[in-house]
C-alpha cells in the first residue's frame, strides 16, 4: 500500500476521502508496475480532490447562533463556534488487479483538524484547543480505458461512506441515527457511518421535504446539533439520550441532483458551560440528495 498525502489542503491536488474495501484476491506487482501502480493511485487522488461534493470532511456549519439559555455555576456562553485553522489529509488507496473482473480500490481518507473552540459570553471569549480527526472510505472501480489520462485512468468513484469526526481525545458516544421524512422518502437507522453506500444510492429526499433525525447517545447531558443546508440547528433533549431534530429540504431548482451534506453533532456538556473542561465532540456526516 502506498500512502499519499497532503500537507496543507492546498499544497496538492489530492483531497478528502475514505473508502472501505472489498476483499477479492488479486495479482501482486511485479517490480516493472510499482511506478504505474504509483501513478494509477495519484489519479484517483485527483478524482477525490476534484470532487468536493462528496468528499466534503468538515461538513459542521458555525456560522449561526442562537441563545443557549443554559447556564451553570462557571459560565454563561450566549454563543459557540469552531475555528479550524489547519488542515492536513492523508490518502491512502490500496488499488486490487483481481484475476478476473476490473481492478478496484479501496481507499481511506483521514483529515486532521487543528483550531480553537470559542465560547463566547456577554462580557469574555473562551478559547479550547480542537485535535479533530475526520475519516471517510470510497471504493473505486477502473471502468474505462486505463491508457486515457484525460478520463483519470478509467476509474470512477462507485461507493462512499459518511464521514466521522472526533476530538482527540474524545468520550462522546452516537449509539444510533434513525432517518424519517415527512413523505415517506426514507425511513432507516444508521448504526455505523463508516458503511459503504452505492453513490447512486445515497439518502435521495423530495425538494421542501421534512427531515427528522432521531438521534440517541449515551447521556442525557449532551449538547446535540444538526448541521443541514448551511445552518447549525439544536436537537431537543426528549429522554434519557435521545434528542430529535429536523430540516426542510432546499426547493432551489440550481441544488437538484447534487450530494449535499448533513451532520449530527455531539458536544459534551462541559465543553461549552464549563471554562475548565476540555474539547469533547464527535459527529457524523452524511450524503444526500435532492431530487424531484
Amino acid at each position: 500500500m502506498v500512502k499519499l498525502k497532503t500537507i496543507p489542503i492546498a499544497l496538492l491536488f489530492l483531497g478528502p476521502l475514505v473508502l472501505g474495501g472489498c476483499g477479492q484476491k488479486g495479482t501482486s506487482l511485479g517490480p516493472e508496475e510499482i511506478s504505474g501502480d504509483i501513478s494509477e493511485k495519484a489519479e484517483i487522488a485527483g478524482l477525490i480532490s476534484a470532487d468536493p461534493e462528496h468528499f466534503a470532511f468538515d461538513v459542521r456549519v458555525d456560522s449561526t447562533t442562537y441563545p443557549l439559555g443554559k447556564a451553570l455555576a462557571g459560565i454563561e456562553p450566549v454563543s459557540f463556534f469552531r475555528e479550524i485553522k489547519q488542515v492536513t489529509k492523508d490518502i491512502e488507496v490500496h488499488i486490487v488487479y483481481p484475476d478476473s473482473g476490473v481492478p478496484y480500490a479501496d481507499v481511506t481518507v483521514t483529515a486532521e483538524l487543528i483550531g480553537q473552540f470559542h465560547t463566547v459570553t456577554m462580557d469574555s471569549t473562551y478559547l479550547k484547543p480542537i485535535d479533530d480527526t475526520a475519516v471517510r472510505f470510497a471504493y473505486f472501480e477502473r471502468t474505462g480505458r486505463p491508457r486515457n489520462p484525460r478520463h483519470r485512468r478509467g476509474w470512477e468513484l462507485k461507493k462512499i461512506s459518511g464521514v466521522e469526526i472526533h476530538s482527540n481525545p474524545c468520550t462522546k458516544v452516537i449509539k444510533r441515527i434513525h432517518i424519517s421524512s415527512d413523505q415517506g422518502s426514507v425511513d432507516t437507522t444508521i448504526t455505523d457511518v463508516s458503511t459503504l453506500v452505492d453513490k447512486e444510492e445515497i439518502f435521495t429526499f423530495k425538494p421542501g421535504e421534512v427531515v427528522t433525525l432521531e438521534v440517541e447517545t449515551d447521556s442525557p447531558e449532551d449538547i446535540v446539533f444538526l448541521h443541514a443546508h448551511h445552518r447549525r440547528m439544536p436537537f431537543h433533549h426528549i429522554g434519557g439520550g435521545l434528542y430529535v431534530g429536523s430540516w426542510r429540504t432546499t426547493t432551489d431548482p440550481r441544488c437538484f441532483g447534487r450530494p449535499r451534506h448533513a451532520a449530527v453533532d455531539v458536544i459534551d456538556h462541559g465543553t461549552i458551560f464549563d471554562d475548565q473542561a476540555p474539547y469533547d465532540s464527535r459527529a457524523w456526516g452524511m450524503c444526500y440528495r435532492v431530487k424531484r
